[in-house]
C-alpha cells in the first residue's frame, strides 16, 4: 500500500509575522494512519538556509494529522518542510511546499 502525506490547505499561505500551523494528514491508501512513532519536521527556505532544524518535534492532532507551530516570519519567503517518521515499519520522508 503506498504512504503519502496531504497538506492542510489552510497552511500553505503564510501570513507575515504572524505564527502559523502547518499541519500534514499521512495515508496509507485512503486511510489516515498514524505514524509508528514521533514524526519530526526540518524547514528550509528557498536559498536552503534552515529556518527549522530538521529533527524537530511535532504535535499528533488525531489520527494521522500532524501539526507544527512555525514561529512568525518577518522575510516570506518559499519554505519546503521535510516531515518525518516511520510508517508500516519503513522510514520516509514528505515534503510541502509553504509560501
Amino acid at each position: 500500500m503506498a504512504f503519502y502525506a496531504a497538506p492542510s490547505s489552510e497552511s500553505a499561505l503564510i501570513q507575515r509575522n504572524s505564527a502559523e500551523s502547518l499541519s500534514v494528514t499521512f495515508y496509507s491508501g485512503e486511510t489516515a494512519i498514524d505514524a509508528d512513532g514521533a514524526v519530526t519536521i526540518g524547514i528550509v527556505d528557498a536559498e536552503g538556509s534552515t529556518v527549522v532544524a530538521s529533527g524537530t518535534a511535532t504535535t499528533s492532532a488525531g489520527t494521522g494529522i500532524v501539526t507544527y507551530t512555525l514561529a512568525g516570519q518577518s522575510d516570506l519567503n518559499e519554505l519546503t518542510a521535510t516531515w518525518s517518521g516511520t510508517f508500516g515499519g519503513n522510514a520516509m520522508e514528505f515534503t510541502t511546499q509553504h509560501e
